[in-house]
């Protein structure tokens, strides 16, 4: 048990720390807070409200902001660490579940399922600003940025019929797709299929993603299209490959 416990608003479901070690800012969804808590004296100072639904927080790499995406507003909010204050906003769209910190290049990249899109934000200035939305395939439940910020990779997950070509199969599988974006120009630079639900994280690399399965492979029909798969203790470490060579990779077999 942690000691002391230190008390903070309703249904607390994420945390965000500042690279220093001074504070910590819980992400209370029930009420649509945050509790801004240092970690000197390891109590609340400061209840700060963001907006409807806070789901995700993430800190800045120089510990001044905190930015909490507030599913319900619609909005991500930029928290000034000193004053914990709300000091601006940008709308990122209803829907709005996950963001990701690129540190190279000082934004925020937002993945939104009810849109199926990515927005990036630059966070470089006060209040942050829209740089682009691209389409992803459908879905996207998280996002990976090379350290260098020269690609992000969105993971996405649908349900789907049947694993299987047996007509009495009737188990849903999660079919999943990796829309790899140029984190220059913001355009897509390819979308490759993945048959299990995968899990993406950058190495600290700048030229490699790890891409590491989270479920058991599903098992493949006798189709061509679907003949092949991940096992889920089968990272797979992407280095120094075009993307075209990136999907050769992915949709080889590899079930031993």
């Amino acid at each position: 048990m942690l000691s002391p416990q230190i008390g903070v608003g309703n249904q607390p479901v994420a945390l965000a720390e500042t690279p220093d070690a001074k504070k910590l800012y819980a992400v209370n969804q029930g009420d649509g807070t945050v509790s801004a808590i240092s970690l000197i004296d390891r109590n609340v100072v400061q209840t700060i409200a963001t907006g409807a639904t806070p789901v995700w927080a993430l800190a800045r790499s120089d510990s001044e902001r905190v930015y909490v995406l507030n599913n319900g507003s619609r909005t991500v909010s930029a928290i000034d660490t000193a004053t914990d204050l709300i000091v601006g906003s940008a709308n990122v769209g209803p829907g709005a579940n996950y963001m990701a910190y690129d540190g190279k290049l000082d934004r925020l990249y937002v993945t939104n399922p009810t849109a199926n899109t990515l927005t990036a934000l630059n966070i470089s200035t006060h209040p942050p600003t829209v740089l682009f939305t691209v389409p992803v395939a459908a879905g996207p439940t998280t996002v990976a940025v090379l350290p260098d910020g020269s690609r992000a990779y969105v993971v996405s997950s649908q349900k789907i019929p049947a694993c299987t070509s047996d007509p009495s199969d009737v188990q849903l599988c999660l079919s999943s797709e990796v829309t790899v974006i140029n984190g220059t120009s913001g355009s897509v630079k390819t979308v490759f299929p993945i048959d299990s639900t995968v899990n993406v994280t950058a190495t600290t690399h700048s030229s490699q993603v790890r891409i590491q399965p989270s479920l058991a492979g599903v098992v493949p029909s006798t189709g061509s299209s679907r003949d092949h798969f991940l096992r889920a203790d089968f990272p797979l470490l992407i280095s120094s490959m075009s993307d075209l060579a990136i999907i050769r990779l992915l949709t080889t077999r590899v079930r031993s």
